[in-house]
């Protein structure tokens, strides 16, 4: 005679397509947060990015031209932290390495001056300095428009840069602020 047993629970390949399934319906869900997560960031940064901008051309409006960039390596308490890098002396060396142990450098061919974001001078608070990495903004402008010139302010700040893993980005994806 043949009994039939009354199992009560679930065979492995049951719980198996119950994961799978399961796997299935939280895929999206995952990515949906993911793209969400870089949206954030994209928009916490734009928003840094503009409060930059908009500050740059009142300075420019009033002073006639550029401020130069503040030290990379300066700290928040330190006294030269957001404040424009003096002429000298000493002068602003070239860029030997990167980053500069001397917190602001200029290019070879001496068309640029790069460090941090000058944002003492600006007159910002010291978090707009970072972005949402926590990272100093890099500021670059060309050596040129840091002395008095005649030109127009019309929008001239212009916004490029790297990404979070270093990959070229267009200029509404940057991480950087440049001149």
């Amino acid at each position: 005679m043949v009994r039939l047993m009354n199992n009560k629970g679930f065979t492995l390949i049951e719980i198996a397509i119950g994961v799978i399934v399961i796997g299935l319906l939280t895929l999206p869900l995952i990515e949906l947060y993911k793209t969400q997560i870089v949206s954030a960031k994209k928009t916490f940064n734009q928003g840094r990015f503009t409060d930059i901008r908009n500050k740059i051309n009142e300075y420019v409006l009033v002073n006639n031209r550029y401020p130069r960039p503040s030290s990379l390596t300066a700290a928040p308490d330190d006294t030269d932290w957001g404040v424009e890098a003096s002429l000298g002396p000493p002068p602003i060396l070239p860029c030997v390495a990167w980053p500069t142990p001397a917190g602001v450098c200029r290019t070879a061919s001496n068309d640029v001056y790069l460090g941090a974001v000058p944002v003492e001078e600006l007159g910002l608070n010291e978090e707009v300095a970072t972005d949402y990495w926590g990272n100093k903004i890099l500021y670059a402008v060309t050596i040129s428009k840091t002395v008095a010139y005649s030109n127009t302010v019309n929008g001239d700040v212009d916004i490029q840069g790297f990404g979070e893993v270093g990959v070229g980005l267009e200029p509404a994806e940057a991480h950087d602020f440049m001149l």
